[in-house]
């Protein structure tokens, strides 16, 4: 067999690896939708072909990665547009200074000069050839262009240079086949090693091309391929619970832990039984705000006092990192258990007096204020449907906001309205008031779920166009650009219920 070596002008990988401290798990996909639009429209630019082009992540890495990349660039003419031709020559037909001046400056002779048509009128042009360029060269610049195009919500100064960035750059690998790719940003210049898991050591990975690298990386306990690690996860967390239930699904809270970790292995957990006594929300929303982890059902469907984390690393040391997930799950919980017991004894109807003390906006008013207008709005649409128990809107209207000073709401904004339904059945009121205490914060989105009780439908129109109104009377409105009031999504909502739940509404014009 004869070894055949590879020609210098192949086609060859190229890869840029952006080595960071931990960057938010909410920063990564829009980074990565940024560097892959640049890197697009830079190879286009410079006339580089590629194969395929990805790019992936993990909390420490933003990674491209370029199939078969060009060895060099195409070889391409560029017009470029000189004087209009009624500039360019006198009533004489002789060339003026402005047409002598363009064909001079490109080394021509103004005869030399090509005319075209264009939307403004006939102008003089210039062919330019622009010869292709090696891939390595054009790298160079390509690559820093790439990671200075990438834009961050908030952005950190570390290094003199003034370079920002969501996080501290700490290593940069760049490579074209086995050619390293030599520039430097922040400080840091570019190599041809990466760094493995951090907690066994953060050793330097050499990289010899780019094929090797994500196999490299796995060795060393990185999965770089998000949605490789992302099932990877969905496995590990699903095996823990085999023998004591099921994981209460939530897609969102698996897509944060994949930008959470490196390397995901599950870790089943327990707390305490007693624990059982609070609400199910509260138990999910203590494990998932506080530890980001997964809460479990038994095999029956009820909720169990078994919950999985999810850990950045290999299966050792389970019982020490068991421990610590169930010291910080009992802290939490003991926390919200005694907010939940507070809430109670307090009771609802005390709250609204509170809501007095809650500015909704400085020109509008206060919560308490909002609620008035909307038992006023509330009552005009029942006299319209007709058959709404009037007593039971009003209470569900004076409770609608009650639960926004309570100690759990305080402590966890995202169950406004599920602790307001919760604690008024613990207290006695009806379950369609209960309800639709909760309700009236539907739809979540312009295109969610709609309420489906009568009451909650009325508190969530009369809610929605409340706003509307009140932001408009003081001159807030939405622009093309900002909307920091809702008042596009609270229109649609308020058109949504209209058609969808009201269509024989008689209503004036």
């Amino acid at each position: 067999m004869i070894k055949v070596d590879k020609k210098e002008n192949e086609n060859q990988d190229a890869l840029l690896e952006i080595g960071v401290e931990e960057i938010p798990a909410g920063y990564i996909e829009p980074a990565l939708e940024q560097m892959k639009a640049a890197a697009v429209k830079l190879f286009a630019a410079d006339g580089l072909k590629y194969e395929g082009l990805d790019v992936f992540a993990t909390p420490r890495k933003l990674i491209l990665f370029v199939k078969n990349l060009s060895d060099k660039s195409q070889t391409r003419y560029e017009e470029i547009l000189g004087p209009s031709l009624k500039s360019a020559k006198d009533e004489k037909g002789n060339f003026t200074r402005a047409a002598m001046g363009f064909a001079s400056k490109y080394g021509l002779f103004p005869q030399d000069l090509k005319s075209k048509s264009t939307n403004r009128g006939d102008y003089f042009f210039f062919a330019q050839e622009i010869k292709g360029q090696k891939a390595q060269k054009l790298l160079i610049s390509i690559f820093p262009d790439i990671i200075k195009s990438i834009s961050f919500p908030k952005n950190m100064v570390w290094e003199e240079s003034g370079f920002r960035f969501a996080r501290p750059i700490r290593s940069i690998l760049a490579l074209y086949g086995k050619k390293i790719i030599r520039f430097a940003i922040a400080d840091v210049s570019a190599s041809n090693w990466t760094l493995g898991l951090r907690a066994l050591g953060n050793v330097k990975v050499p990289i010899k091309i780019p094929s090797e690298y994500v196999e490299k990386l796995k060795n060393k306990s990185v999965i770089v391929k998000q949605q490789e690690r992302k099932e990877i996860a969905r496995k590990s967390i699903n095996s823990a619970v085999a023998n004591v239930g099921h994981i209460i699904a939530d897609e969102d809270l698996l897509d944060e832990i994949n930008y959470l970790v490196e390397y995901p292995t599950a870790v089943l957990c327990e707390f305490d039984k007693k624990f059982l006594a609070l609400p199910k929300e509260v138990l999910a929303m203590c494990l998932r705000k506080n530890q980001k982890c997964f809460s479990v059902s038994g095999k029956n469907g009820a909720f169990t006092n078994y919950f999985v984390g999810v850990r950045n690393g290999l299966s050792q040391y389970q019982d020490i990192v068991r421990k610590g997930y169930e010291k910080v799950a009992g802290a939490r919980l003991s926390d919200a258990e005694f907010f939940y017991q507070n809430d109670l004894k307090k009771g609802l109807e005390p709250n609204v007096e509170k809501l007095k003390n809650i500015v909704f906006h400085k020109d509008i008013g206060t919560i308490h204020e909002k609620v008035l207008r909307i038992e006023k709005i509330s009552n005009l649409i029942a006299e319209q449907m007709g058959n709404v128990d009037k007593e039971d809107l009003k209470k569900a209207v004076y409770l609608s906001k009650a639960d926004l000073v309570s100690e759990m709401v305080f402590e966890y904004p995202q169950l406004q309205g599920t602790m307001g339904r919760i604690y008024a059945s613990k207290l006695g009121q009806k379950e369609a008031i209960a309800k639709a205490i909760e309700e009236h914060y539907l739809p979540l989105s312009a295109s969610g779920t709609l309420p489906a009780g009568a009451l909650g439908l009325i508190i969530a129109f009369a809610d929605r166009l409340d706003s509307l109104v009140a932001n408009f009377s003081v001159g807030f409105e939405p622009t093309g650009s900002a909307d920091p009031y809702g008042l596009r999504r609270a229109g649609i909502i308020v058109v949504r219920i209209a058609q969808d739940k009201f269509p024989t509404w008689d209503i004036e014009p």
